[in-house]
């Protein structure tokens, strides 16, 4: 594996980035919660706040209370500020540039650039969720 493993806190910006279209919207998706937050980065509910507070601090999340798609109250949610987007661009970018192993269809396991997996073979697929399988089982 050549893509180095991410910090908590480069996971979850990754993970925030994906849904800062979001921002602006009067219900935010469960994602953005600590429960979400915490399922996609693979931490506990408990050590969000942990992670997220240094996050707060450097100005690159900003944390408010909103309501929740399908639930009864609201909650607090997490997303970028402009630093943070500008930070997750450019760990994507270079995320995207660095080889990594793919199955193909006839089982052979070929390293491509990221960046193809992501937009070509993968397509659909969050960048967060690929980084996890090629993490879990060495190759996508």
């Amino acid at each position: 594996m050549t893509v180095r493993d991410l910090t908590v806190k480069e996971r979850i910006l990754l993970h925030l980035f994906d849904f800062n279209r979001f921002a602006e919207e009067y219900e935010a998706p469960i994602e953005v919660t600590q429960s979400g937050i915490a399922e996609a980065t693979g931490i506990r509910i408990q050590h969000v706040t942990q992670y997220v507070k240094p996050l707060l601090e450097e100005g690159r999340v900003e944390g408010r209370i909103s309501h929740i798609s399908q639930r009864p109250r609201r909650r607090k949610v997490y997303f970028l500020t402009a630093q943070g987007k500008h930070n997750a661009a450019t760990l994507r970018n270079s995320l995207f540039k660095e080889k990594v192993p793919l199955r193909t269809r006839s089982g052979l396991i070929q390293e491509f650039p990221l960046s193809r997996v992501y937009q070509a073979d993968r397509r659909g697929t969050r960048l967060p969720e690929l980084l996890d399988e090629l993490r879990s089982t060495g190759f996508i």
